[in-house]
């Protein structure tokens, strides 16, 4: 089935929860909402987001992206990952693969490392995550949530 990832990511990192939606329209919707609300809790006055290709919208130091993707509802959607992976430069190379279930996240975010190292539960508790880094090269798995709208 045809989804849609929304990630708010700020520098190399997951920023918050990436969300999952049926509905192109609300993931639409949703990412500029991400972006207004991040640019008005900003400290510079009048800031406002910008949208500077379809898909991509800069708010301060945020970069919220919605990507297009394939999901398997029959799998579950409880415990659904979405992995990403950023290259030497910190754009997002691999940005939303969905996974299903946390040892898929583990062997996703090993996969793609190019060392084996342990993988640490990420460190912001409200963001249930692996990620591991090589050099400049950063790998994350977090738990999405799924929007069914």
């Amino acid at each position: 089935m045809s989804c849609w990832i929304v990630v708010v990511t700020q520098q190399e990192a997951v920023a918050f929860p990436p969300e999952i939606y049926l509905s192109e329209t609300r993931a639409d919707l949703e990412a500029g909402r991400w972006a207004g609300c991040l640019a008005l809790a900003m400290p510079t006055p009048g800031a406002s987001p910008i949208q500077p290709l379809a898909g991509t919208w800069l708010a301060s130091t945020f970069q919220i992206r919605k990507k297009p993707t394939q999901i398997d509802l029959m799998r579950g959607s409880n415990d659904v990952w979405v992995g990403f992976s950023w290259d030497e430069q910190g754009y997002l190379e691999v940005d939303g693969e969905v996974l299903y279930g946390r040892g898929a996240a583990h062997i996703w975010v090993s996969k793609h490392s190019e060392a084996p190292s342990p993988i640490e539960p990420a460190a912001i508790a409200f963001v249930q995550g692996v990620s591991t880094s090589r050099g400049a090269r950063t790998n994350a798995a977090h738990l999405a949530k799924l929007v069914s709208w």
